[in-house]
């Protein structure tokens, strides 16, 4: 009889180990002031605090809620994710379905991936981050600096990574018919806005410190498409970071154009690049010191003249610690346009996840 409730308890409790709820809260202090190039500045100063999403998982099964400030509504998911091994290869997938996005019912079933690994080579085919954008600088809690990473994210596509040189390369395959205008690598236009075959390709190295990404793709023509109609893009990112004692740096360089011709011939585009710089220091008032100061600079082309160049500064400092899972930010950042406005930030922000 005792090894018998002995059992019960014991599967009771393993049971009991297998559901888990998690979540987070967050408040902050924020001064912004902004600067025109023309005229007199003006300062806001406003106290917010908010509730992050809820996730309760019981073994790969997970239901979460959580209000999109963007969106303008609730998103409801619920997945389920699994894997299976035969000899060295190992296949998952995880199976996700929104019961709402921004407040209203989920239209269609949630996009997904498969992914095929025998630890050496692996492939995923289906929606997923394929490529990552080689950026590695770190910034603090107050806005201010540029990014400076390839225009790739999340999408449709083919990736096969393995690995090289002491790395991991990827190579990745995007192909989207559509009417509208779509995506290099799930990020950037690329094509004119007519029925046509958009095909991209990317590639990925990331090893000893240093990560690069070039993606490229052009769109080919529909049959309801005018037939001068036609559009291309292009993007790079590439980073190095590294550590000396407590101190960590980094370094990001990206450059991206995108060239098209529009009903009746006219040519336009956008020639993008710029870096970020970022360095740490531990060891700081029991926390983590760091700078960031980055550029970014974006020329135009309308009808085969190039316009100025539209450029943009930023520069943070911030320091920040933690105590266990609360975490507490304090930052500056500033971002200024080249004659134009200039936005300055002073921020504490603290967090808490459990």
């Amino acid at each position: 009889m005792l090894a018998a409730l002995a059992s019960i308890s014991l599967v009771g409790l393993s049971y009991a180990a297998d559901f888990a709820a998690s979540g987070s809260v967050s408040a902050d202090w924020l001064q912004q002031t902004v600067a025109p190039a023309d005229g007199d500045a003006t300062t806001t100063m406003n106290f917010s605090g908010s509730s992050g999403g809820i996730t309760l998982s019981y073994g790969n099964l997970s239901y979460a809620i959580d209000y999109d400030g963007d969106g303008g509504g609730m998103d409801e998911t619920i997945s389920l994710s699994g894997s299976t091994k035969k000899g060295a290869w190992t296949v998952s997938g995880t199976a996700s379905q929104s019961k709402q996005e921004n407040g209203s019912g989920g239209t269609s079933d949630d996009s997904a991936a498969i992914t095929m690994t025998d630890g050496s080579i692996t492939y995923v085919l289906g929606n997923a981050s394929h490529l990552g954008g080689a950026s590695q600088a770190t910034s603090g809690t107050a806005d201010g600096a540029q990014g400076a990473d390839a225009n790739v994210g999340g999408f449709d596509g083919f990736s096969v990574g393995m690995g090289l040189a002491g790395g991991t390369f990827t190579f990745a395959l995007q192909m989207v018919s559509s009417a509208d205008n779509s995506t290099l690598m799930g990020e950037g236009g690329v094509s004119p806005n007519c029925a046509h075959q958009n095909t991209s390709f990317g590639i990925n190295y990331t090893g000893s410190g240093v990560s690069f990404t070039y993606a490229t793709g052009s769109a080919a023509l529909g049959a309801s498409c005018v037939g001068d109609e036609a559009g291309s893009a292009n993007t790079m990112g590439l980073s190095y970071a590294g550590t000396a004692g407590d101190i960590g740096y980094a370094f990001d360089y990206h450059a991206d154009v995108v060239a098209y011709t529009a009903t009746g011939g006219s040519e336009g585009g956008t020639a993008t690049s710029g870096f970020e710089l970022s360095v740490t220091m531990g060891g700081i008032a029991d926390g983590t010191a760091g700078l960031n100061v980055s550029s970014t600079s974006t020329v135009t082309t309308t009808g085969g003249e190039a316009g100025d160049p539209a450029t943009k500064a930023g520069t943070e400092l911030w320091w920040g610690t933690n105590v266990g899972a609360a975490t507490l930010d304090l930052g500056y950042g500033s971002a200024a346009v080249a004659e134009g406005s200039t936005t300055t930030q002073i921020k504490a922000a603290m967090g808490y996840s459990f």
